[in-house]
């Protein structure tokens, strides 16, 4: 399979990234109240899916419903504007090389449909079992961010859950 982990981690911060969101606290923040698109108090597998096609949406410039390494590029630049632009750009790269199955050099809608994780994102984070994410459950993740989350006081990192 094309994708590996590390792909799929930085689709995700793509994702997440371009609403100004993640699902942990970190360099982009956690936005409860946007994922929480009904404001029930809960964020579901639907909302979630819902904001990564939004998420296509917003990154797909020109609307023709793929998405290339420059309207990417121009996406991370506009997120993070004070941001390493040769990181950027390897970024761009490596998401169109491992998410483009058909290798078209872009990115279809169908594509970036199928990096979807909403459904593993919420098994994970849904410690209660009732097929959302709560903003305790939320608050909670934010300490199991894995290899790359902050050391506790021990100096061990969050739990892979």
């Amino acid at each position: 399979m094309k994708r590996n982990f590390l792909v799929l981690g930085g689709a995700a911060g793509i994702v997440f990234m371009t609403a100004g969101t993640s699902l942990a606290e970190g360099r982009h923040g956690f936005d409860f109240t946007t994922l929480d698109a009904d404001g029930d108090g809960t964020i579901t597998a639907a909302e979630l899916s819902a904001a990564h096609s939004a998420r296509f949406d917003a990154t797909d410039a020109d609307g023709n419903g793929e998405i290339t390494e420059a309207e990417i590029l121009a996406r991370l630049k506009e997120m993070r504007p004070d941001g390493r632009s040769n990181r950027m750009e390897r970024m761009a790269a490596r998401m169109i090389r491992h998410l483009d199955d058909d290798d078209s050099g872009a990115v279809s809608s169908a594509e970036f449909a199928a990096a979807d994780r909403s459904e593993r994102i919420l098994e994970r984070l849904d410690e209660d079992g009732d097929g959302s994410i709560s903003a305790a459950e939320a608050e909670d993740a934010k300490g199991k961010r894995g290899r790359r989350g902050k050391k506790d006081k021990d100096g061990k990192r969050g739990d892979r859950t």
